[in-house]
């Protein structure tokens, strides 16, 4: 138990243990960290008086099913949590709280979202790199003075090998 007990008041994950009546039994150093929680720990209290109005749906959810979301803190919006909720049951099979794990998911939604805006960058640069090469095939087949086909355009767009009879001027075949 002793080992047990260091483990979760050292981890990096907030733990909130409730009981079916939503009273907070034990929790963690680093979720009270997370949820700016500075009075003396909440133990007893209603799980809503730590939570103050960031996770507002937590009732809505059957106490006896296992749910994962998303949440972030009002006063920081760019703090993202994973949440995780999931049934204790006891020897006997009976449900005797819940289990709350919060997980700081900050860097990975930043890396994601960096992710997002280099795909949207490439994205336009490679729309940008269609019209140029559209523009050069172009240029490469039409005289920019009369914008009339030029030899090239004129052997690529009509005047194709198969095409021409045969004669001193045709190319070698």
């Amino acid at each position: 138990p002793i080992a047990r007990h260091t483990l979760v008041e050292h981890m990096q994950d907030g733990v909130i243990v409730i009981d079916e009546q939503n009273r907070i039994m034990d929790v963690n150093p680093s979720a009270l960290r997370w949820l700016n929680w500075t009075q003396a720990p909440p133990i007893g209290k209603d799980i809503q008086d730590l939570l103050k109005g960031l996770f507002n749906q937590f009732p809505e959810f059957p106490p006896h099913l296992y749910v994962e979301t998303e949440i972030h803190t009002p006063d920081s919006p760019d703090h993202f949590f994973d949440l995780r909720i999931e049934p204790l049951i006891n020897n006997k099979g009976k449900q005797t709280g819940r289990l709350m794990v919060l997980r700081d998911i900050t860097r990975q939604k930043s890396a994601e979202k960096a992710l997002r805006d280099a795909h949207d960058r490439l994205r336009l640069h490679l729309k940008e790199i269609e019209i140029l090469q559209e523009e050069l095939r172009e240029q490469a087949i039409r005289d920019p003075l009369t914008g009339l086909f030029n030899r090239s355009g004129l052997w690529t767009n009509s005047l194709h090998p198969m095409c021409l009879p045969a004669g001193p001027w045709a190319s070698p075949r």
